[in-house]
């Protein structure tokens, strides 16, 4: 597998861009439609079943477990696995050139783009309207010094309002509330907070999924706030407790791009992913079949992947080969009754991960602007849902998702490996592992 390294050539256009686009002042508005009623959802779940020749066949499915769909489509992950340690999910093309220049044209941006986003998954008016009083937390390992840069150059590509750092100095009655903010928080197992002056330690493949996340909830929910809890390192009990440290300064939806292999062992971590009245998302993994961990937890919302397409002014999704599944180590919540699996089935929904179907992003350590893949994509647009809803207050599991069936379209059936029985990895109507409940449209679910 290849790695790109083109990552500080970038750096001293981007800081210039920066100081430019804190100047500007105006910015497009979002295009605006109604948000689809539950009639008019159930139309589009009875529609939205495309048959998988609409699909690309080049689909990347790195790693891919036994039985997945033939990879002929070559991607980079930003992380390595290491033992021990929580492995990210970006991925991006290995196969496409990246553009780095940062004022690139709308036209000179591949993969799919916020208003694509929206469209495809029926939140344009929402998007355009709500999640101002939401502040979603991304809780990654390391740290990324070129953050608040590459999240503006984004943004301003599309359109979107600037988020921005804090003012070096608030003035009483003057400063806003600031957009953005980056915490360092360092702790125990038990969840009690320590802050660091001193920024953790930079690792490339991490602040590639830094810029990520925080380009997602952007690309979902524009006017949230945003939150970055950057553990100290990619272990487990860190980055739990980063989730706790971000939700005590405020963070109303949690985002964890990010698994560890699901075991028993880990259920001791479990209570930083359980809060009641903060919805807390995690990608569903890179690696075919299998669990991962913190997606298994009952409370938290476990997203897998999917490939998504517009057929002739359709928008569908078929799953990703490269999407973890599967049945979990935790306890089965009485909300969910799949009766194939005694325990936590693992997914809960699905949203584009493929990166043959990928999604438009912009980061100095790949290059510039590329094409993204990877769960990770899922985790924090899935959170951007939530905080579209504006229903944190009252969530503490996924539960809510399945009282609201009618808010998914079916996902196209595709294997992510061999299991039985066959519906923990192989999509299809109703629930299935994958998938979970299918195509999230709209918001009536959350």
């Amino acid at each position: 597998m290849r790695f790109s390294r083109r990552t500080l050539s970038l750096h001293a256009a981007v800081a210039a861009l920066a100081a430019t686009l804190s100047a500007c002042s105006s910015m497009h508005s979002l295009t605006s439609s109604a948000v689809p009623s539950v009639d008019q959802q159930n139309e589009a779940s009875a529609r939205r079943a495309m048959t998988l020749s609409a699909f690309p066949a080049a689909i990347d499915a790195f790693p891919a477990s036994a039985g997945a769909f033939p990879v002929s489509l070559d991607a980079y992950a930003a992380c390595m696995p290491q033992s021990g340690l929580a492995q990210c999910h970006a991925q991006w093309r290995s196969d496409l050139a990246a553009n780095s220049n940062p004022l690139a044209g709308l036209n000179q941006i591949s993969g799919y783009k916020p208003a694509d986003l929206q469209s495809a998954y029926g939140l344009t008016s929402a998007a355009a309207s709500s999640g101002s009083d939401q502040t979603i937390a991304i809780v990654v390992a390391y740290h990324d010094p070129n953050l608040a840069s590459t999240l503006s150059i984004y943004r301003a590509a599309f359109g979107l309002p600037p988020c921005a750092l804090p003012p070096l100095i608030s003035i009483p009655g003057f400063s806003k509330p600031a957009c953005l903010r980056v915490l360092w928080p360092n702790g125990n197992a038990n969840g009690q907070a320590y802050w660091t002056s001193i920024p953790p330690a930079f690792n490339q493949g991490w602040a590639t999924e830094e810029d990520l996340d925080v380009e997602m909830a952007s690309a979902i929910c524009p006017n949230c706030k945003i939150i970055v809890s950057e553990s100290p390192d990619a272990t487990v009990q860190n980055l739990a407790n980063a989730v706790t440290s971000a939700i005590g300064q405020g963070a109303t939806e949690v985002s964890n791009s990010y698994t560890l292999p699901d075991a028993a062992s880990l259920s001791q971590y479990d209570g930083h992913y359980q809060q009641n009245g903060v919805p807390i998302t995690a990608s569903a993994g890179d690696a075919g079949y299998g669990p991962g961990y913190p997606a298994s937890v009952p409370s938290v919302t476990s997203v897998g992947g999917a490939s998504l397409i517009n057929s002739g002014g359709t928008w569908g999704e078929a799953i990703w080969p490269g999407t973890g599944s599967g049945c979990s180590s935790h306890a089965k919540p009485s909300w969910q009754t799949d009766t194939g699996c005694a325990y936590r089935t693992v997914n809960d929904l699905a949203v584009d991960a493929d990166p043959a179907t990928g999604v438009a992003g912009f980061s100095p350590y790949v290059g510039g602007w590329t094409v993204f893949g990877g769960t990770s994509v899922g985790a924090p647009i899935v959170a951007a849902m939530y905080a579209l809803a504006e229903n944190a207050g009252s969530i503490n599991n996924p539960s809510v998702l399945y009282q609201n069936p009618n808010g998914f379209a079916p996902v196209t059936s595709r294997s992510n490996g061999t299991c039985n029985p066959n519906y923990l990895c192989t999509g299809g109507a109703g629930y299935n592992g994958p998938s979970g409940l299918g195509m999230p449209v709209g918001l009536s679910a959350f």
